[in-house]
């Protein structure tokens, strides 16, 4: 029983650990946040909560990127069973609740892990787990929490394929084939990869440390089972007389026993690839629900052939920032990622140097100790020659941030300074039983520490110069701090040299090294946390696209540089215990829930055009896709849409063509350049270039309702929160803005040398005749009233050395019962330049009524109505393209490259789709590649998929050669309507007079299946990225229905390999 209470106590006191850094998320109602936290993690776990408390396994995700596969999304980690808390509490809470347990599991298994392995005493085993768990590598993947599911599974793997290979077992393979599926299913597969390079380099040392103890039994450590088995043969030969006593006090296998050792290192060998080979194939068997989707998908992605070196180097551990990555810095500095945090702190540093200064001959020790050097060096990544030696072993090109190999430097750092804390509490031979160490012991301890120190003090001396801190004013203070905490590390641990075995020192080794770390870890993301509100509060502008305008997808190109209006609010009484850090945390992730920051909207339900993964998504036919509207230098792979369209910082939109192609029916902009100047209201997101001749005609806009927020502790003279347009689009019924008082406008000349400029602007119906025209002046020194009676005022702040911008404001007398649908604005020809130089700048125009203002669009042209305004805004296009459309004619081309070309250039709107012919196949293709297509697609057919899946037969190329449609079809605007839908299902109502063509503008992937009338029919990729149906005349019932075959063979493959893991671990 007794034996039981050192594990038990080592149990409680991490987990009150666990409570002490946890503490925040645990007693304080605040929630984890972060960009990653708050952009990926939560959407994808509260979206695959809420299907599975639905009782239906996420496929499908309708959100982001024109739809997508979940579940085959390896970060989805539908199947981690852990994430069972998010079916129990609220996804914020549920994502503290699993930031703690992982944060205990990461130190408990750890422990273990150091117990098992190296030998160490519960206690020592203890600081190994604490260092491991709450490191700053750990503590910094709070942000990835993926990663830090992974993370705390090493450990266990480690420490079950010991048991393994030491005693030859099955089960404890079963064991590491089980935890190694289950790392894997938390959904990160970096971490995973790392984690077999350790077990698997682990067993080839297993198999080197067996050659060396056969031969050298002798220096085998006293607790190895084979160096004991060996040394207690050598002692039975020799009483026998087999063997002479020279090669058996030195600890040599005879010639006579050369026979055993190759036998025995064969055996071990054997047993070794054997296990390793079973913990494999339980690992690949249990996980095969998840992986054999997630590797149809990376088929179809933008990780389907790798990453080059080039790409797959970035986020390497910069040389120069070793330091302020590998030290805590205590917010004095940060590395330029978080990424690149990997510390132990000081005291665990000193503790490793004595766990490889004192305790390297232990075969565990040694293991760890090069583990650490080399992936460290790996996690240096282009900035060493090794990383491009070994970047063609299979695997490594599918990864990219090299500074992740961290992972493996802190666990192996930690193990060996738990060696380290076991040499300081009781210095001596490393075996039980050993007698107590001689006065002289001591003092050769601490020398060969002293050299150690000196050693690495020197190496820091000549590592500084080059080494870069961020704030230079914090630079001093900074050098102070680690200077006292690296003199405070190396007298605690001479202290416990010099009082051991008293416990004296160790126990003050163990304080100050939880203090530091946690200490180290406050300025971490976990210990920046905001109220619940900040994740599940809903936006003005989120309840106007989902609640109050008709449903389309969003084009989002809104920058986050303005203040919140609500920004009081949105700390709650958390504000003391917030911090500056909490507040802006706070602030910044309610702007990405304002500016639709992917993938909230997936939490939001509000269908988007972009995304964000960073793994096996977005489709690599959705990049070709964007290259429509991003220029080639721009169009990154996994970049955001938002960033990619920017330029100089400032959002460019795609031509109105390009966003009907699209199928963006709403854009999401910023209100950051717009102005409000005497009460009213000027929309400057675009500017319209007035030429002399050549009037421009702007909408009028669309009356707009106040919506004010349902709140009532809105602080005292808050603006209404939102402005939502109770009408959309020119043809809309119902009345516009009748009681126009004056017009506003702001204007420039294009040019200083124009002088002063003579425009016109003329109200008119919807006839398009006129019904007030007024004339204003404008130019240098022009101010006051124009002889039109329009007020005229420069703009403060102007340059005068550039083009001066006035602010016109010109009185409107149109008759009440008349409706303003138009405006027409044009400038006047002086005479005096040439007519196509005389050009002045429309910036803004707004309706000026009783006690209110309507802003007009000026972005395309007025192609696109404002609808919806608050601290950002909506527009909706005019004429918003259709999700779901008849074509009556479809063009054919045979690659998706020739496709994209032909969309590239066809004219928007036309009455034809693009489909994709079935691939050729490649010139230089082997010739038994091509001999075996036929049978490929035979197996194909016999296992129930198309083997033209997506693309035409030639059959069904030859049926749409062979289709003319008459000239002139139309179809009536409910000619198609879609009746339902949801995740994984659609139904379409149509009516076509001829057979067309049916197209969604969804995208395409292997398991969508259509039927008409319930029949059969084919899905075929449409325009690259969509997917299209041929549809006979006639009035029908189309239904699309995701099924992913590789899902299902998946979960049968891993419900199999889950009894025979049971079958292993029971029977005898």
């Amino acid at each position: 029983m007794r034996r039981h209470v050192a594990p038990v106590a080592l149990a409680l006191t991490i987990l009150a650990a666990t409570l002490l850094f946890a503490w925040k998320l645990i007693f304080t109602g605040l929630v984890v946040i972060g960009y990653d936290t708050m952009a990926y993690m939560y959407p994808y776990r509260a979206f695959a909560a809420e299907a599975l408390r639905d009782g239906r396994i996420p496929l499908w995700n309708p959100w982001i990127y024109f739809g997508v596969p979940f579940l085959s999304n390896l970060q989805s980690a539908v199947f981690y069973p852990l994430h069972v808390l998010f079916l129990m509490l609220p996804a914020p809470f549920a994502m503290n609740a699993s930031v703690a347990v992982h944060f205990f599991l990461a130190a408990w298994f750890a422990a273990l892990a150091a117990r098992g392995m190296a030998d160490l005493d519960w206690w020592s085993a203890g600081i190994a787990g604490c260092l491991y768990g709450f490191s700053g590598f750990i503590g910094a993947q709070v942000g990835h929490l993926n990663q830090l599911n992974a993370a705390a599974w090493l450990p266990l793997a480690c420490l079950t394929l010991h048991y393994a290979l030491a005693s030859h077992s099955l089960r404890w393979a079963v064991a590491t084939g089980v935890v190694l599926a289950i790392q894997l299913l938390a959904g990160h597969a970096q971490e995973s990869y790392m984690t077999v390079v350790a077990i698997g380099a682990y067993a080839i040392f297993r198999i080197g440390v067996t050659g060396w103890t056969l031969a050298l039994p002798g220096r085998a450590p006293a607790r190895d089972p084979l160096g004991t088995w060996v040394r207690a043969m050598l002692a039975e030969r020799s009483r026998n007389g087999t063997e002479g006593t020279t090669a058996t006090q030195q600890g040599h296998l005879g010639g006579s026993t050369e026979w055993v050792r190759r036998r025995i290192a064969l055996r071990h060998a054997a047993w070794t690839t054997g296990l390793l080979g079973l913990s494999g194939a339980i690992a690949a068997g249990l996980s095969a629900m998840q992986t054999l989707p997630t590797t149809e998908l990376t088929a179809a992605s933008i990780r389907a052939a790798g990453m080059p070196l080039g790409e797959a180097v970035a986020f390497s551990l910069p040389p120069r920032e070793l330091f302020v990555g590998l030290l805590p810095t205590f917010g004095l500095a940060t590395p330029t990622s978080n990424e690149y945090l990997g510390w132990l702190g000081f005291m665990g540093f000193i503790l490793a140097l004595c766990g490889v200064t004192f305790r390297a001959r232990h075969p565990a020790i040694l293991f760890f100790t090069l583990l650490g050097l080399v992936s460290l060096l790996l996690a240096l990544g282009n900035h060493t020659p090794i990383y491009s030696r070994i970047f063609a072993l299979p695997g490594m090109n599918l990864f990219r941030v090299p500074a992740r190999w961290l992972f493996l430097t802190t666990f192996a750092g930690s193990i060996v300074a738990g060696a380290g804390f076991s040499f300081l509490k009781s210095p001596g031979p490393d075996h039980h039983g050993a007698p107590a160490p001689r006065p002289w012991y001591r003092l050769i301890a601490a020398s060969r520490l002293l050299i150690a120190v000196l050693v690495a003090s020197g190496a820091a001396t000549l590592l500084w110069p080059a080494q870069h801190v961020r704030s230079q004013e914090t630079a001093p203070q900074l050098i102070v701090v680690w200077a006292a905490l690296g003199t405070g590390a190396v007298v605690l641990t001479f202290i416990s040299l010099a009082t051991a075995p008293s416990r004296l020192g160790a126990i003050l080794i163990s304080v100050a090294t939880i203090t530091e770390l946690w200490a180290s870890a406050t300025t971490l993301e976990y210990n920046n946390p905001n109220p619940p509100g900040v994740y599940t509060d809903s936006r003005p502008v989120i309840d106007a696209l989902r609640d109050n305008l008709p449903p389309g997808r969003v084009l989002a190109v809104a920058r986050t540089g303005y203040q919140p209006y609500d920004a009081p609010l949105i700390q709650g009484d958390h504000g003391a215990l917030l911090g500056l850090r909490g507040v802006g945390a706070g602030l910044i992730n309610t702007k990405y829930k304002d500016t639709l920051n992917p993938n909230l909207p997936m939490v939001f339900k509000i269908p988007v055009v972009d995304g964000y993964d960073g793994g096996v998504l977005p489709f690599r036919r959705y990049v070709d896709f964007k290259s429509l509207i991003v220029p080639p230098e721009r169009n990154q792979p996994d970049g955001l849409l938002r960033d990619q369209l920017s330029r100089d910082l400032v959002p460019n939109l795609p031509s109105l063509s390009r966003l009907r192609q699209w199928g963006v029916t709403y854009l999401l902009r910023d209100t950051i350049d717009d102005r409000q100047i005497d009460g009213v209201y000027y929309d400057s997101d675009a500017s319209l270039i007035v030429r002399a001749g050549m009037p421009v005609t702007i909408p009028a806009p669309v009356l707009a309702l106040p919506s004010v927020l349902a709140r009532a502790d809105l602080p005292q003279g808050s603006a209404p929160a939102s402005l939502t347009a109770s009408l959309v689009g020119p043809d809309a019924p119902g009345p516009r803005m009748r009681d126009v008082r004056a017009i506003g406008m702001i204007v420039s000349n294009a040019t200083s040398e124009l002088g002063i400029a003579t425009m016109i602007i003329t109200a008119r119906d919807a006839s398009d005749a006129p019904l007030w025209t007024g004339r204003f002046t404008v130019g240098s020194g022009t101010s006051g009233t124009s002889a039109q009676t329009a007020t005229v005022t420069p703009l403060p702040g102007t340059d005068p050395a550039k083009p001066t911008a006035y602010l016109v404001r010109i009185p409107v007398s149109v008759n009440q019962d008349t409706t303003i649908a138009s405006f027409t604005v044009t400038r006047e020809a002086t005479g005096t330049l040439a007519t196509d130089t005389q050009a002045s700048t429309l910036h803004a125009l707004s309706a000026i009524g009783d006690g209110q203002s309507l802003p007009a669009s000026l972005i395309h042209g007025g192609g696109v109505q404002l609808v919806h305004r608050s601290d950002v805004k909506v527009y909706r296009l005019l004429e918003p393209p259709p999700r779901v459309r008849l074509l009556p004619r479809a063009v054919t081309r045979p690659s998706a490259a020739e496709a994209l070309n032909y969309l590239r250039d066809a004219p928007e709107g036309g009455d034809s789709v693009v489909l994709e012919t079935a691939p050729v196949s490649d010139p230089d293709e082997p010739a038994w590649r091509t001999r075996l297509r036929p049978w490929r697609d035979a197996v194909w057919q016999f296992l129930g998929r198309n083997a033209y899946a997506g693309y035409l037969s030639p059959a069904e190329q030859e049926s749409i050669a062979n289709t003319t449609p008459a000239p002139g079809i139309t179809f009536s605007d409910d000619a198609v309507v879609i009746e339902a839908e949801s995740a994984e299902y659609l139904r379409i109502r149509l009516d076509t007079p001829v057979q067309a063509i049916l197209t969604v503008r969804d995208s395409f992937f292997a398991g969508w299946t259509a039927t008409i009338d319930g029949r059969d029919a084919p899905v075929w990729r449409a325009d690259v990225l969509f997917r299209a149906i041929p549809v006979p005349a006639g009035q029908h019932v189309v239904e699309m229905r995701f099924r992913q075959a590789s899902a299902e063979a998946g979960f049968t493959i891993s419900v199999v390999t889950a009894l025979l893991a049971v079958v292993i671990m029971v029977v005898p």
